[in-house]
């Protein structure tokens, strides 16, 4: 029996593009993960958070990279939602990016902009 989960992270390239986008190019600043079981079977995943996307070097950060290894917590989900004997009952995957502001010496006006901000979400929940 062929598992139709395979091909899963195929069909939200946006998503794997922005998350390689932010590592390359920007920083996480935020990054959540919930995972939700039910008596030892487990029942879902949820996998959000914040990025940025620098314009230019000098607001490039470390953020959070150093301490969060993106790419394996995408792997552990991946090996998840490949197993065999799971079947993903509903996915729900977004990314919304907006303008960083660039705000003056106070903080009271925004006088430009230094990038982009990126949120992303991917949830997934399994059959028990």
């Amino acid at each position: 029996m062929k598992n139709s989960n395979k091909d899963f992270f195929e069909k939200i390239p946006g998503f794997l593009a922005t998350i390689d986008e932010i590592k390359t190019n920007g920083f996480f600043d935020t990054m959540n993960s919930n995972i939700q079981g039910s008596e030892g079977v487990l029942m879902g995943i949820i996998f959000n958070g914040i990025g940025y996307i620098p314009s230019s070097k000098k607001e490039r950060k470390l953020g959070i990279n150093p301490i969060i290894d993106v790419q394996s917590i995408l792997q552990e989900i991946k090996k998840q939602i490949t197993e065999e004997t799971r079947i993903v009952h509903s996915v729900y995957s977004e990314v919304k990016t907006e303008k960083w502001p660039l705000w003056d010496e106070p903080g009271e006006n925004i006088i430009g902009e230094k990038g982009t901000k990126i949120n992303f979400s991917f949830n997934v929940f399994f059959k028990l």
